[in-house]
């Protein structure tokens, strides 16, 4: 089956339909031509805004490989302009239902036509980035690359494929690529936890205290800081984090998917009093006992 969603559907179908009936009405019409009527402003200031518009959000999105789409419109708009509209006789026959249908028709194949590559690759980047995360949860860290490259070679710009390939070639020990994949999806979406934490990981990993305590500092001047974000601070700051865990603030605020990723750093950074904290903390939590002790 073809990789498109009723959204594309309607939407190529109503523009398509809107053409045919305009056609069919221009040729019907009993109103003679008349220049100032085909060269008012308001439509084409609206298709210029629509035009605009959605050209500006594609660059701000890094989709100028899509641009393309405004295409169709702007011809829309340009034959609408040019076409000069003929005059009425009362002989002339009145146009054929078959002849819009076939007008409609035309018009809806040739727009999914333009539509379907990119709705091809979409699907291709789904299927290559689901097969990626399969891969890494099962542990093949050799597929997991393999599937998550390929996705991310059909979208470059897309913050998680990058940190997903990223943090694949960290766990394989390929701490330059991953570092540059890293990097990238941080620079595209400093809003993304986990590239932010993998790469924060790297730093530390190979003594770069001071880039990892910037990197965390600049996301949390722009956003909210989570737990595990946290934790990863007070592990570069702290002065003998390996005699102490993580502050019990920290960890009674963190939730259950935090104290996870809390755990999951400890272990990475060898951190083992903030292990046991976790441990104890999941087991309290459990228990029903409360996470903060006393004093």
């Amino acid at each position: 089956l073809l990789p498109l969603s009723g959204f594309d559907l309607a939407h190529v179908g109503l523009v398509a339909a809107a053409a045919a009936f305009a056609m069919r009405a221009r040729d019907a019409s009993p109103w003679p031509p008349s220049i100032a009527e085909r060269r008012r402003l308001a439509p084409f200031a609206a298709t210029g805004v629509l035009l605009a518009t959605t050209s500006a959000q594609l660059l701000l999105l890094g989709e100028a490989g899509l641009l393309w789409t405004g295409v169709p419109l702007a011809l829309a708009g340009w034959t609408a302009w040019k076409v000069s509209v003929a005059a009425p006789t009362a002989e002339r026959p009145r146009p054929s239902a078959a002849r819009t249908a076939v007008l409609f028709a035309t018009l809806l194949v040739v727009g999914l036509s333009l539509l379907l590559p990119a709705a091809i690759r979409a699907r291709d980047f789904e299927q290559d980035l689901g097969r990626g995360i399969a891969a890494l949860s099962a542990g093949d860290l050799q597929g997991a690359r393999a599937s998550l490259a390929a996705a991310l070679r059909l979208r470059p710009t897309h913050a998680d494929a990058a940190w997903l390939v990223g943090w694949t070639e960290l766990q394989l020990g390929e701490k330059v690529a991953a570092r540059e994949h890293l990097e990238a999806a941080v620079a595209r979406r400093l809003a993304s936890v986990e590239a932010v934490r993998y790469l924060a990981l790297l730093d530390i990993a190979e003594g770069r205290r001071a880039d990892a305590l910037a990197l965390l500092a600049k996301r949390r001047e722009r956003h909210r800081e989570t737990q595990d974000l946290a934790y990863l601070a007070w592990a570069v700051s702290a002065e003998h984090p390996e005699t102490q865990p993580a502050p019990a603030q920290l960890l009674a605020a963190a939730n259950e998917l935090e104290v996870r990723e809390i755990f999951a750093l400890a272990r990475a950074l060898g951190d083992r009093p903030t292990l046991e904290a976790c441990v104890r903390l999941d087991r309290d939590r459990r228990s029903g006992a409360s996470p903060i002790p006393p004093g």
